[in-house]
């Protein structure tokens, strides 16, 4: 599509998708401006060594960037503005959703993130989120294993949901305390993590 609409030049001029390069050619595509809407940058530092950052996120912070927007108002653009001149450009171990607030470690050197990305597949490292439900569960710990994937939704194309055929999903539940209002705050572990699997999974328990 960029090709098509003469946005990829060489030489100055638009080059077409027939069009045929020579070794030493230099493309250039100069993207349109992200939008960078008005997010909490406060993020804390919890712990650093020469080799793992782990800092916290506010709610409403994107870790990464996506969807044409959000390039610096990001965790990782704000992390490596902070440690610029690092051996390693910091590097998210594992993603929080943009609603949600939490620790996320980063790794400062190859070592590190080798390490760690492989414990994070493994299981070697857990991740637990507290989140406030409607409701009172009957137990005070429970498991919960709908299987999570996309299906069809008018508007939006797909969207993840609770499905016969999707990907295996497993979340943990542990009760913490009963709020006056009715609702119910509550810890959460995913040893797999699918998106918004939380939130499904507790609007089917």
């Amino acid at each position: 599509q960029r090709l098509q609409a003469g946005l990829i030049r060489c030489a100055g001029a638009p080059i077409g998708s027939g069009d045929e390069l020579e070794q030493g050619q230099e493309l250039v595509y100069r993207r349109p401006p992200w939008r960078e809407p008005d997010v909490p940058l406060d993020i804390g530092i919890v712990y650093v060594d020469e080799d793992l950052i782990v800092a916290r996120k506010p709610s409403g912070l994107p870790v990464l960037p996506a969807g044409g927007e959000y390039l610096e108002h990001t965790m990782l653009a704000l992390i490596r503005a902070r440690y610029v001149g690092d051996r390693l450009p910091p590097a998210p171990i594992h993603r929080l959703g943009r609603g949600t607030s939490g620790l996320v470690m980063f790794a400062r050197s190859a070592p590190a993130r080798r390490i760690l990305s492989a414990d994070m597949r493994a299981g070697r490292i857990g991740k637990r989120y507290r989140a406030l439900v409607q409701g009172r569960p009957l137990l005070d710990t429970f498991s919960i294993a709908e299987p999570i994937g996309l299906i069809p939704y008018p508007g939006f194309g797909h969207v993840h949901a609770a499905t016969a055929d999707g990907k295996e999903s497993r979340s943990e539940v542990h009760v913490r305390e009963g709020i006056a209002t009715g609702d119910t705050l509550v810890d959460v572990d995913i040893p797999t993590g699918r998106p918004h699997q939380i939130r499904i999974h507790l609007a089917c328990a």
